[in-house]
């Protein structure tokens, strides 16, 4: 009867009745946080409510910086590509009339110019080509001239690449400007020299008509 009486009765509690006791009140305590703290982040004027919508604006903020990043470092700065276009063309030209295939400054600069052009292209997005054709255009170009001539290992653009001029002319890289020279005062029409000014004109006159 003891037994019985201690077990309903309340007159007396064993270990497992503490331990089933105190893991309820911890549950409880829990619950109760948990409520607290979804009824502060509901509240406007606290300051847990605050903090959350700051740090909310500053993942949008930043997520929208990186996005726009990516997009500015995937397109083309067409101000400054036609600044170097123009540049290119005119040490084409130089190279057209007068044979500088040995003027270790013609062709420090001529590397200068092509390495700010290049520069300019590398990272634009493919989308950006597809849809402009002016940005199209300008990629062929660099792509022709940085693989000109075709099927060579050491071709015009590796050697622009390198600085030639700066430290060093290799006889490939001058044999192939002597060979452009020429070739422009024997075809100045069509030559590859002429050809590729000619193409230059055409990018830059469509970048300063307005109506294109």
């Amino acid at each position: 009867m003891s037994d019985i009486g201690s077990s309903v009765g309340g007159g007396g509690r064993g270990p497992d009745d503490r331990l089933r006791e105190a893991l309820y009140l911890e549950q409880m305590q829990r619950a109760r946080e948990g409520s607290q703290g979804e009824e502060t982040l509901q509240n406007p004027s606290s300051k847990l409510f605050h903090y959350a919508a700051a740090v909310f604006c500053l993942k949008k903020f930043l997520g929208e910086f990186t996005e726009n990043s990516k997009m500015r470092a995937s397109s083309m700065n067409k101000e400054k590509t036609l600044e170097d276009l123009v540049a290119f063309k005119n040490v084409l030209e130089e190279l057209g009339h007068f044979d500088k295939s040995h003027d270790p400054e013609f062709t420090h600069r001529l590397s200068l110019v092509w390495q700010n052009l290049y520069e300019n292209c590398i990272g634009v997005d493919e989308k950006a080509a597809q849809t402009d054709i002016v940005v199209s255009q300008i990629l062929s170009f660099v792509g022709e001239i940085a693989h000109f001539p075709p099927g060579e290992d050491y071709t015009l653009g590796f050697y622009l690449a390198e600085h030639a001029g700066q430290d060093w002319i290799p006889f490939p890289f001058m044999n192939l400007l002597a060979e452009l020279h020429e070739g422009f005062q024997t075809a100045p029409d069509t030559g590859q020299l002429a050809l590729w000014i000619q193409k230059l004109e055409e990018i830059i006159g469509s970048q300063r008509n307005p109506f294109i």
